[in-house]
């Protein structure tokens, strides 16, 4: 998903203002604007905890970008329980047969 497409028409209606604001191109306006912090926390009940470190964080709009970190045994173990979870067994006598499935 792109984050671009919905600032097209914020961008060029603000490059007419540029010049008069002071600035001297689009990047150099959105880093006026913007305050980056880093950290890693886990999501719980839909929240999202900011450390004590930064508390002018605390209490405000913020825009917010989601990196999931998920290593691969953790996505292997969701993917062998769920497999588990909707297996069954077939009578010992079956047989697949392709084109009786495949009859319409």
């Amino acid at each position: 998903m792109s984050v671009k497409t919905p600032l097209l028409f914020f961008e060029k209606s603000i490059k007419l203002f540029m010049p008069v604001l002071g600035f001297t191109d689009i990047k150099h306006y959105k880093l006026s604007l913007m305050n980056a912090i880093q950290f890693k926390t886990y999501a719980r009940h839909g929240m999202i905890k900011i450390p004590h470190e930064y508390p002018d964080f605390l209490d405000k709009e913020l825009n917010v970008i989601i990196l999931v970190t998920d290593d691969t045994a953790k996505r292997k173990e969701r993917f062998f329980n769920s497999v588990k979870k909707h297996s069954f067994q077939l009578p010992a006598d079956y047989q697949f047969d392709r084109d009786k499935m495949n009859e319409r």
